[in-house]
């Protein structure tokens, strides 16, 4: 693991096509990046059968979430209240 932290980036990696391109083709990249977008390449390239081309964690790693602030005098509150809760 030692060797794995101190090697360098020496690739670009600021087009996550192109990284997800190389990563089916080349197979030589592993990536944190939603599997429906690599699908999404992967079948768009001509490979039907996914599966065999990279693997995709079950479990969910990252979350997120927003915050909506209004005032109070703002009319909408109440309306937003109600389908928050409904939600």
């Amino acid at each position: 693991m030692k060797i794995f932290l101190e090697k360098e980036l020496k690739e670009d990696c600021s087009n996550i096509r192109k990284y997800v391109e190389r990563m089916i083709t080349q197979r030589d990249l592993a990536s944190a990046i939603p599997p429906m977008f690599a699908t999404y390449v992967a079948r768009e390239k001509g490979n039907v059968d996914v599966g065999k081309i990279f693997c995709a964690l079950d479990a969910t790693f990252l979350t997120g979430g927003a915050t909506v602030t209004f005032k109070k005098v703002n009319p909408l509150l109440e309306r937003f209240n109600i389908h928050m809760r409904l939600y």
